[in-house]
């Protein structure tokens, strides 16, 4: 996983002061909700070289898995192997677009909220109007406008189970 805007700063503010070490993933709903009154910013996105996204979003997320924390269902159809990642912009902008965002992730299919919009692809170019933190595999990093993702399939061997009726 790797994300841009909420998430990274729901990941910077768990690590503060052990807080993840106390609380474990409860820390990332406490600072998800300490972040929600951050103000959504301009994204442009490109999915495979074609814009697929302009406009306000609190996050963006890319992944390659299903769950993120606490058993949060990010992207239900993503897999490991299928040689795309999974993109999702979430643009929730008040508490109670929060909460219908997040209950729909709870019952496990995101992609049914008014603010969330998703799609795969083999490579992402993600432009923001101002510089936000973003996360690579749960570690927050330094602020930037600008990140580029792209797949390289088949790079590595990966182990998945068998789907039922393969």
């Amino acid at each position: 996983m790797s994300g841009v805007g909420l998430d990274a700063f729901m990941i910077r503010d768990a690590d503060v002061g052990g807080l993840k070490d106390r609380m474990g993933s409860l820390a990332y709903v406490f600072t998800g909700a300490k972040n929600l009154s951050r103000d959504p910013v301009k994204m442009r996105i490109e999915v495979d070289g074609a814009e697929w996204f302009n406009d306000l979003a609190s996050c963006a997320l890319i992944g390659n898995l299903g769950q993120v924390v606490g058993g949060i269902s990010a992207f239900p159809d993503a897999r490991p192997d299928d040689g795309v990642l999974d993109i999702g912009v979430i643009t929730a902008d008040s508490g109670l677009d929060w909460l219908r965002t997040v209950s729909r992730s709870l019952v496990g299919d995101p992609s049914r909220s008014p603010f969330i919009r998703m799609t795969t692809g083999r490579s992402f170019d993600i432009r923001t109007s101002e510089p936000l933190l973003y996360e690579l595999d749960g570690s927050e990093r330094n602020t930037t406008t600008h990140i580029k993702t792209k797949v390289k399939p088949q790079a590595i061997t990966v182990c998945v189970p068998e789907r039922e009726g393969s």
